[in-house]
């Protein structure tokens, strides 16, 4: 307001001083010109012809200066024109605010405390004020309601809200993967018969065929013949049999190099029995040394949720780091904020 208000004085100040130079200039060219009329028409009395020639060149010049002068003073007055607009939305805008804050209604309409003398105005120029100014004031009276602190506060307040929201999903996550309950039936999976090929039935029947005739031939009772004929039949002697001997078969399974028939033996076994502390250690680690990651995860879930053996779990943590070191479900909750905070 107050930069608007200094540069409209100086350049009214500016056009008055140049108007009064102007006109100060032309008055000196003229008795310049009349001073050297007489003195050459005293000197020279038979050249004043010539002299009249002169004359006029003089005054066609002092036109043409006059024409450019009376352009620069006619953009100097629409300049003043528009400052003088700009000025005034300026400061009926100020006054319309302050009503609004104070309650207050005043008329802005009355805006003629300044008084500003009238341009003066030549033929050759005629000044048209712009129109731009309205707008220009209707522009800051709209941006005034705003304030720059209250645009920063709410700012600050949406990333603040956008933070706690990303913390939020972050940590829903990870309590999701931590807390996941393991719906997959750990019974013994059946594959579909697929076509062009003989079923599972059939094939176990011949199997057995084969390992009958090699036990009538005194076949060793550690060799693949048995293994098979306990493979088949353990379904059904497994409610007759004890933990002790469920244990003593997966580990004669695991001598023979039988894995997979290991790990199904151990889980029907912890099926029915979750309580079987070794049969819970056995798995896992039948499992680490296979390296079987989604199934160490999918039992550890499980194991997780009987909230017992807490030496046991200890031992599952280390193993299931080993396997996966960045799955949070083997971290201590201490290590789990660690690595939260620091990422």
């Amino acid at each position: 307001m107050l930069k608007i208000q200094s540069e409209f004085q100086s350049t009214v100040i500016y056009g008055l001083l140049k108007q009064t130079f102007l006109i100060l200039f032309i008055m000196f060219l003229s008795c310049t010109v009349l001073l050297g009329t007489v003195q050459s028409a005293s000197v020279f009395p038979g050249s004043g012809q010539i002299t009249e020639k002169q004359l006029l060149q003089r005054i066609t010049v002092l036109e043409r200066d006059l024409e450019k002068e009376a352009q620069a003073i006619a953009a100097l007055d629409e300049r003043i024109a528009q400052l003088e607009l700009k000025y005034l939305d300026v400061k009926s805008g100020i006054e319309h605010i302050a009503a609004v804050h104070t309650g207050g209604s005043r008329p802005t309409g009355q805006t003629g405390d300044i008084a500003v003398p009238a341009p003066v105005q030549f033929p050759s120029a005629v000044v048209t004020p712009d129109d731009s100014g309205a707008g220009a004031g209707l522009w800051h009276r709209i941006a005034s309601y705003w304030n720059a602190d209250e645009l920063f506060a709410a700012g600050g307040f949406l990333m603040i809200l956008l933070l706690f929201l990303t913390m939020w999903l972050y940590r829903r996550k990870r309590g999701r993967s931590d807390t996941a309950v393991d719906i997959t039936d750990f019974t013994e999976t059946h594959n579909p018969i697929k076509k062009d090929q003989p079923s599972e039935k059939y094939l176990r029947s011949l199997q057995k065929l084969a390992a009958l005739k090699k036990a009538a031939q005194s076949t060793e009772p550690n060799d693949e013949s048995t293994i098979v004929i306990r493979k088949d039949s353990y379904k059904n002697q497994l409610p007759l049999k004890s933990e002790n001997t469920v244990i003593a078969d997966v580990r004669a399974f695991m001598k023979q190099a039988q894995p997979e028939l290991a790990i199904r033996m151990l889980e029907s076994l912890l099926t029915k029995n979750k309580d079987s502390e070794i049969g819970w250690q056995l798995l896992f680690k039948i499992l680490h040394h296979q390296n079987k990651k989604s199934t160490f995860r999918k039992h550890a879930l499980r194991f997780k949720r009987l909230k017992q053996f807490p030496e046991t779990w200890k031992k599952i943590q280390s193993w299931g780091h080993a396997l996966e070191p960045d799955e949070p479900l083997y971290m201590s909750a201490q290590e789990r904020k660690r690595r939260f905070f620091s990422s």
